[in-house]
C-alpha cells in the first residue's frame, strides 16, 4: 500500500482502482472465509468490519485521487451513501453482529443528510436531518418491537442509537447562529417526538 501511494501518478487508472478495491474486498472475503472455512466467528466478524468500514473510505480516496473534483460532489456522495447502506445491510442480514446494525443505521441516516446537502439547504436543516435519523430509529424500534428475531438486533441498536444521535444533534444545533432558525426548530420538533415516542 505505501509503494502503491508513493508511486500512484505511475499507474494507469484502471490499475488504480484495482488497487483501491483490493484492500477493502481482501478483508471482506477473508473474514468471510475466517467465518465460514475455519468457524473463527469473532474474528472473521472483526475482519468484515474493517473490510465494510474501508469501503466507504475507498470511496473517498477514489474521489480524492482520482481527481473527480468536476463530479458533483453531494450527488457522489449521495449514490456513494446509498451503496454503503445497502452493502451493510446485506452485511448485518448475513452476519449477525451488533456492529453491522450500528453501521447500516448509520449509513441510513448520512443518507438524510447527504440529501439536505444535494439540496443545498442551511446547514441547520442538515442537523436536523439526524435529528429526523434519530427519531425516524425511535419510531422504527416502537412500532415492529415484536417483529421477528432476525430484526431485533437492529431495532435495539436503532433504539440505543437514537439516544445518542437525538441530543448530539440538539446540542449542536443550538451553536449554529443562523437566522432565520428554521433548522433549529425542526431539530426540536423531531427531538420532542423521539423522546415523547422513547417516554
Amino acid at each position: 500500500a505505501v509503494l502503491v501511494i508513493r508511486f500512484w501518478d505511475q499507474f494507469n487508472p484502471i490499475l488504480q482502482l484495482v488497487f483501491i478495491a483490493s484492500i477493502p474486498l481482501t478483508f471482506y472475503a477473508g473474514g468471510c472465509l475466517v467465518r465460514t472455512r475455519l468457524q473463527l466467528t469473532q474474528a472473521g466478524t472483526v475482519l468484515t468490519g474493517i473490510g465494510a468500514i474501508l469501503v466507504a473510505v475507498d470511496f473517498a480516496a477514489i474521489y480524492q485521487l482520482a481527481a473527480l473534483g468536476k463530479v458533483n460532489g453531494p450527488v457522489y456522495w449521495l449514490i456513494v451513501t446509498i451503496f454503503c447502506t445497502t452493502l451493510y445491510a446485506f452485511t448485518a442480514r448475513r452476519t449477525k453482529g451488533e456492529f453491522f446494525d450500528y453501521l447500516t443505521l448509520l449509513a441510513g441516516g448520512s443518507v438524510l443528510f447527504t440529501f439536505t446537502r444535494l439540496l443545498r439547504l442551511p446547514v441547520d436543516w442538515s442537523v436536523a436531518s439526524v435529528t429526523a435519523a434519530g427519531t425516524l430509529m425511535t419510531i422504527a424500534a416502537s412500532r415492529f418491537a415484536k417483529a421477528k428475531d432476525d430484526v431485533k438486533s437492529l431495532l435495539r441498536a436503532a433504539r440505543y442509537l437514537s439516544q445518542i444521535l437525538i441530543p448530539l444533534s440538539v446540542m449542536y444545533v443550538i451553536l449554529l447562529p443562523i437566522k432565520p432558525p428554521t433548522g433549529h426548530m425542526l431539530a426540536f420538533l423531531f427531538a420532542t417526538i423521539g423522546y415523547a415516542i422513547l417516554a
